[in-house]
């Protein structure tokens, strides 16, 4: 099978979308077991010793409460005095990663 450069350059591109685009999603993840789970506990209910120091609130009870752009708002600046800013730190990909990650949890 005979392939040009240009059916080459569709299969490597579609190859690099399909991987970045699980990287995300990965990412996300990974970000909220390293960042967000010490409160709200890796599976979202808060039952850990920081998120009920903090009244963290159960994941379902915020997705219930907050529309997706309220907590966009919230991980990018923060909730003080327990919730650090992420928005300076992660990209709003990221962000938005983390913000969709999170309302999974409530499905």
């Amino acid at each position: 099978m005979r392939m040009n450069l240009k059916s080459v350059s569709y299969l490597i591109m579609g190859t690099a979308l399909l991987l970045s685009n699980t990287a995300i999603a990965q990412t996300a993840k990974d970000l909220f077991l390293d960042k967000c789970a010490v409160c709200h506990g890796a599976d979202g209910h808060a039952k850990t010793g920081m998120g009920r120091k903090s009244k963290t609130v159960d994941v379902v009870e915020a997705v219930k409460k907050s529309s997706e752009e309220q907590m966009r708002k919230i991980v990018d600046e923060g909730k003080p005095p327990y919730m650090d800013a992420w928005g300076k730190q992660y990209s709003k990909e990221q962000v938005k990663g983390l913000v969709e990650y999170f309302r999974s949890l409530a499905k």
